[in-house]
């Protein structure tokens, strides 16, 4: 799937980048669930989370592919006004998980893997699913995949508490993972790009 993406020449989107990070969530939602690292209320499908976290941001790829000039608007915000990618999305009204959500209502991607995607960053009355998202994708930042400098992971506290996190044990999972994934995770994207 990596390789079958060749970006526009004008864009300046960052593919490892982009895949680091991707690849990460999805590695690190796998590692939660299989090694029983968070409380779930109800087994998850691998189907549903493997393919949800991979794909979470697959917003910021059709915006770094086809709408460049968004996505460079996004980041010259982000950077005048020294801000998260997150917050320079709200202020220009311009969501990567909600332009990935309508990518995948076409899709045969199940019903709570889009809803996912669509609502990673916003935890209203979140499921299991979307916890798990939102925790792995944090901790993917945590560890430095993907992410822009000065980039910091935002756990929620609250999905926290409901996955039987606190902060002690996030900040002592964010060094296994350092130590035990993140090197191999960027091996596998750079042997594939």
């Amino acid at each position: 799937m990596i390789n079958s993406l060749v970006k526009p020449e004008e864009s300046e989107f960052h593919m490892k980048r982009f895949w680091e990070h991707s690849v990460g969530t999805a590695i690190i939602a796998d590692k939660l669930v299989t090694d029983r690292l968070v409380r779930l209320g109800k087994p998850l499908e691998f189907n549903d989370y493997w393919i949800g976290a991979l794909l979470h941001d697959v917003g910021k790829l059709v915006l770094g592919f086809f709408f460049w000039d968004w996505m460079l608007r996004i980041l010259t915000h982000r950077a005048e006004k020294n801000c998260s990618f997150r917050q320079a999305e709200v202020d220009l009204i311009a969501s990567h998980q909600r332009v990935g959500q309508l990518m995948l209502l076409n899709s045969d991607m199940g019903e709570n893997a889009v809803n996912a995607v669509g609502n990673h960053h916003e935890l209203s009355d979140p499921d299991d699913l979307l916890r798990l998202l939102h925790v792995a994708d944090n901790l993917a930042k945590s560890v430095g995949l993907g992410t822009l400098p000065g980039e910091e992971a935002e756990f929620d506290a609250d999905v926290l508490k409901q996955m039987g996190l606190s902060s002690d044990r996030v900040v002592r999972l964010s060094a296994d993972l350092q130590k035990e994934m993140v090197q191999e995770i960027r091996s596998v994207v750079a042997s594939c790009l």
